[in-house]
């Protein structure tokens, strides 16, 4: 299995490579059409540029192939074929690529791996690299999911300042629909943990419309959550009403060993249960 230093290694040797060939690429064409016909005006500076062209279009068309490597991998971790996926990542991160895109986004599907795997610690770590890799708009487009993804792992272990610091930098931004969605759903699991149940009971209505466009796992934890916000505020009925509507979803027993919190809407169940 990659390790998570290793990939990060990888990572940061690629870009860092992947930099100094195009400024040597970018001073080749220079000189080639600069300084050769000064220094050494026998020989023909079109020919010169025509070979720094072949070098970038075979460097390019390599780069290409590498980026196809890992390009099934999400798909993979979908069907939970793993083993295929972790082997079709680690060719790629092997691969050289002269695209900064392509590195990012195999590291983006080493996290959501890892996510899968129930390796949350891997995932921190591997989102915090991502964001620290701000430079162009290839880090930037990889921003709000990378955030995600890291507020996700954060919750799975417990860490609430760390899940806050994820999602702060997500508002204010333009989001997709799912991007909206899975924003709401972290956003409710955090005010949980922190007691904000008013908070969580602001425009409710609109919350459990967007929760019914989740999955089936995601829309039954949000709108229990909602429950025991309900609850908590005192209207009991429309707290068994989303409580009813959480439990069609997904079993009762499954919901409370995801957020033991939720065992104050069904204290008979039993944490352990899968």
């Amino acid at each position: 299995m990659l390790s998570t230093d290793t990939a990060i290694s990888r990572l940061r040797r690629d870009l860092t490579l992947g930099v100094l060939i195009k400024a040597l690429m970018l001073g080749a064409g220079v000189t080639s059409l600069i300084v050769l016909p000064l220094v050494a005006p026998q020989v023909h500076s079109g020919l010169a540029m025509l070979a720094v062209g072949v070098i970038w279009l075979v460097l390019s068309y390599n780069s290409a192939k590498s980026s196809r490597l890992a390009a099934d991998a999400p798909a993979l971790i979908g069907a939970g074929d793993y083993e295929e996926a972790e082997r079709q990542i680690e060719q790629a991160l092997s691969a050289f690529s002269l695209f900064r895109m392509v590195k990012l986004q195999t590291v983006h599907h080493l996290a959501l791996l890892r996510y899968a795997q129930k390796r949350f610690r891997d995932v921190s770590e591997l989102c915090r690299e991502l964001l620290a890799q701000r430079g162009g708009s290839a880090g930037a487009s990889l921003s709000k999911p990378t955030r995600l993804l890291l507020a996700d792992a954060m919750l799975e272990l417990d860490d609430v300042r760390g899940t806050y610091d994820a999602l702060v930098g997500l508002y204010g931004q333009r989001l997709t629909l799912n991007e909206v969605l899975k924003l709401m759903a972290a956003q409710l699991d955090y005010e949980s943990r922190v007691g904000a149940w008013s908070r969580m009971m602001n425009e409710v209505m609109t919350k459990v419309q967007l929760a019914e466009l989740m999955p089936s796992a995601a829309a039954a934890r949000t709108q229990a959550l909602l429950s025991v916000a309900a609850k908590r505020c005192g209207r009991a009925d429309f707290s068994d009403w989303l409580k009813a509507r959480a439990a069609l979803l997904v079993a009762p027993a499954k919901l409370v060993a995801q957020r033991p919190l939720l065992a104050e809407l069904w204290p008979s169940t039993a944490p352990d249960v899968d």
